[in-house]
């Protein structure tokens, strides 16, 4: 899936906004970081859910 179409997915299902709040991130940046992202996990730098908590004392 092209990266642009997984960002309209994003806000077609209400995850993202195309509101501009100031409080937000500028739509740039969060697609900047979902490309990141997919490249991440199509390099394989991805850590297993379990994991995703270890270290943080909540």
């Amino acid at each position: 899936m092209d990266v642009d179409d997984f960002y309209q997915l994003l806000v077609d299902r209400g995850i993202l906004t195309l509101l501009n709040d100031p409080d937000d991130d500028p739509n740039e940046l969060i697609l900047a970081h979902l490309r990141i992202s997919l490249q991440d996990i199509k390099e394989g730098r991805v850590k297993p859910t379990s994991e995703l908590w270890d270290g943080i004392d909540a």
